[in-house]
């Protein structure tokens, strides 16, 4: 089982195992984008409240198939998977308790 890892050592090359968990957020990203990196920090925060949550990132820079295989437009992206299937989807900066919401789909 993958366990929640603290950012930025969440990178994921392929999301395909990590998508086996019954629940997860899957953050698609580029290193030097500001908004994500404000996003990064929500994140440990939203960790800090919430640590069963499974989340992980996809840098699509170095892994730009990606964006067309979830639909990607733009960065930062989060989409929440339930059994493997997409259930939520949010772009762009947010606040903790959004992101766990988002997670918990509230």
């Amino acid at each position: 089982m993958i366990e929640n890892k603290v950012l930025p050592d969440f990178e994921l090359a392929s999301p395909d195992d990590f998508l086996t968990l019954d629940q997860c957020l899957l953050l698609f990203h580029k290193p030097h984008c500001p908004n994500c990196m404000i996003l990064k920090k929500v994140i440990q925060k939203g960790l800090g409240i919430t640590p069963e949550m499974q989340i992980a990132g996809i840098d699509i820079e170095a892994h730009p198939k990606y964006l067309d295989m979830f639909n990607i437009s733009r960065v930062p992206t989060l989409i929440t998977f339930r059994a493997g299937k997409e259930a939520a989807r949010k772009s762009g900066v947010m606040k903790p308790r959004e992101l766990i919401g988002l997670y918990q789909g509230n």
